[in-house]
């Protein structure tokens, strides 16, 4: 599986998996996934995207968590800010490495 990042992307959605199909039309592409046609323009000749292959069979480490706990050690009351079972988890770090996102959603849709 092949992922794609545009410049700024992460206001858009991105980085994502590219189809296999749409690798040699990818500015339409990535104006159909919601990235505007005007940045593109705007870099002209220099608009460029990064690109790095996944494994889809790669160990995730997230495959078997069904709670998540987000436990605030900061302040004078420590403890647990938030708990959710039976859901599955995804984590995304974004922003040259400065933000953890943390994806959450029902066991049963995944």
């Amino acid at each position: 599986m092949t992922i794609i990042d545009p410049p700024s992307g992460w206001k858009y959605g991105f980085p994502k998996p590219i189809p296999e199909d749409r690798k040699k039309d990818v500015i339409p592409w990535l104006i159909e996934q919601g990235y505007p046609k005007k940045v593109i323009d705007e870099y002209g000749e220099y608009f460029a995207c990064r690109f790095w292959d996944e494994n889809e069979e790669a160990e995730n480490p997230l495959k078997d968590v069904t709670r998540f706990e987000v436990i605030d050690h900061s302040g004078d009351k420590p403890g647990r800010v938030l708990v959710k079972h039976n859901i599955s988890v995804e984590m995304s770090i974004q922003d040259d490495g400065k933000t953890l996102k943390i994806f959450i959603s029902d066991e049963t849709k995944v």
